[in-house]
């Protein structure tokens, strides 16, 4: 109690009201100052934030000359593809094509045929299957090979060769066109390719899958097949070879061949994985 009165006996209002103003200075920096100080900081990193757009933009405006070119050279690239691709109404071009190659290389267009265009789901690009027989001499392959120079959207999905003797074959060969799918004949930027020279294309000695040598006794009346008798399973057939008659069964060998199949009129010979098909008289 002494104490208490002690202290009261030294407090003046003068003090007290002092002391009060330092309390209230000291109660508004903390509301007034602290908040300013949280602002500075979050001011600060968005002025690193936006130094660092800067950088950005710096390094992109210093890069625009470069992309400028890169955009040109895409434009002209797009604008030479547009000239390689065809759309629907090509088809009649990209036949003429194919006419005009056969009669540079001298092969003969048996049927050429194909289906309706095959769209896409947005569209905007489409398939044209295709059908071609030719005849001709080993040029056939050169021919097979300038077209898909030529026509950088048709894509051989199938072909068969078939030796007829002679140097003389027969070539089928389906194929898919790619197209654009457009509104108008006007819009297709589409340039037919010119008839410029290749290096032609002879039948290498693996085009078989083996060495043309060993199937050209197959294929040159070497050997014959003189007649057939069918049963089933036992069904078997007369070969000639060089001269030699001889019956054979499914599954006996001829030399490097194996006889896989007789059917009504001939026999298709297996060497080593190419199926040969001789018929009576051929």
């Amino acid at each position: 109690m002494g104490r208490w009165n002690s202290i009261k006996d030294k407090l003046s209002w003068p003090l007290v009201v002092t002391v009060l103003i330092y309390i209230a200075a000291g109660a508004i920096a903390l509301t007034v100052l602290l908040p300013s100080h949280n602002e500075a900081k979050d001011l600060e990193a968005r002025i690193e934030l936006l130094r660092q757009e800067e950088e950005r933009l710096s390094l992109t405006v210093a890069e625009k000359p470069l992309l400028e070119t890169k955009i040109l050279d895409m434009q002209e690239r797009l604008l030479t593809l547009e000239k390689d691709i065809p759309s629907q109404y090509d088809l009649p071009g990209v036949q003429d094509v194919l006419r005009r190659l056969a009669l540079y290389y001298g092969v003969e267009i048996v049927s050429l045929d194909h289906i309706p265009l095959r769209a896409n789901q947005d569209g905007k690009y489409g398939v044209i299957p295709l059908s071609l027989r030719l005849g001709g001499d080993d040029t056939l392959l050169s021919y097979v090979a300038h077209i898909q120079d030529s026509l950088p959207t048709l894509r051989v999905t199938d072909i068969a060769l078939t030796y007829l003797g002679g140097r003389q074959f027969d070539l089928s060969l389906q194929a898919e066109l790619h197209v654009l799918v457009l509104g108008h004949a006007l819009l297709s930027n589409w340039e037919s390719p010119g008839l410029d020279h290749r290096e032609e294309v002879s039948l290498p000695a693996s085009s078989f899958g083996l060495s043309f040598e060993t199937i050209r006794k197959f294929l040159e009346r070497r050997v014959l097949v003189l007649g057939v008798v069918e049963s089933g399973p036992e069904s078997t057939v007369l070969l000639s070879k060089d001269g030699v008659r001889r019956w054979y069964r499914l599954g006996d060998r001829l030399d490097e061949a194996v006889v896989s199949s007789i059917f009504a009129n001939g026999v298709v010979l297996d060497v080593d994985g190419v199926h040969l098909k001789l018929t009576v008289g051929s």
